[in-house]
């Protein structure tokens, strides 16, 4: 593995992983506890869109620089295992951010909207049901990203 492919793994592996647990540990909820679920919505409108472009970026980054060790007949079972993770995690991650991010921030605000009316029963449901989806697919591409950092040592010392 090239200096270069591997800095440019470990770095795109390293934010977005870091990005991941920062947002669902630490953003979320504080976000929750702090803020009327108005402001809340209005702020997760803004920060999603950049957060999963971010997640993109990283994710294109890692496939890029461990493109070399597939030729490597030593090192191409953890480099296909590696790019496997990666793939999985941002497919998972394109779901999220095309279509569970959208469909959450739609019903958050016909939730608002809705206060006191006999659809808002249902609508608390779907959105419940949306967060707690969100919540883990977020929980599997940290554990895809994990199991790409092990790979990624295993190609290291290969």
């Amino acid at each position: 593995m090239t200096l270069l492919g591997l800095f440019g793994t470990a770095v795109g592996l390293a934010f977005w992983l870091g990005s991941v647990v920062f947002f669902w540990f630490f953003v979320t909820p504080v976000l929750s506890k702090r803020l009327v679920p108005g402001k809340m919505a209005e702020l997760i409108g803004v920060l999603n869109p950049r957060y999963y472009f971010l997640s993109y970026v990283c994710g294109l980054l890692m496939l890029i620089g461990v493109i070399q060790p597939i030729v490597n007949q030593q090192t191409r079972f953890w480099a296909i295992a590696f790019i496997s993770c990666t793939l999985v995690a941002l497919a998972i991650s394109l779901y999220a951010g095309i279509v569970v991010s959208p469909r959450s921030q739609d019903l958050r605000e016909r939730l608002q909207s809705s206060a006191g009316s006999e659809e808002n029963l249902w609508i608390r449901d779907r959105f419940d049901y949306t967060n707690r989806l969100s919540m883990f697919l977020n929980g599997l591409v940290i554990l895809l990203l994990l199991g790409a950092a092990h790979c990624l040592s295993a190609l290291i010392l290969s």
